[in-house]
């Protein structure tokens, strides 16, 4: 018998990476939701995320630990997939993207 799968959330910390965020949020279409948590960019950050449909949060930033902790807090899906938003990060998934 099939089995259904399990919901699953994407997590990203952002500050100023509207330069580069469209590429990893494409590669998250998979996602059931996906929440970006932004600590206070002046860039195109927001609108990117938004026109990807992430659920876009705003906080500033506590430091590392904590805001990771936040976003994972905000998914409702529970901890499922958490992203950085780096270049390394970014390129992995890409890489799987075009796997």
């Amino acid at each position: 018998m099939p089995v259904d799968p399990l919901p699953l959330s994407a997590v990203l910390i952002t500050f100023n990476t509207g330069d580069r965020l469209a590429p990893c949020l494409r590669s998250l279409a998979f996602a059931d939701e996906i929440v970006v948590v932004d600590s206070g960019s002046d860039d195109a950050t927001l609108d990117v995320a938004r026109g990807f449909g992430a659920r876009v949060v705003e906080e500033a930033w506590r430091g590392f630990g904590p805001q990771k902790r936040l976003a994972v807090s905000l998914a409702r899906t529970g901890p499922g997939a958490t992203t950085f938003l780096d270049r390394r990060a970014l390129r992995n998934a890409m890489a799987g993207v075009a796997a």
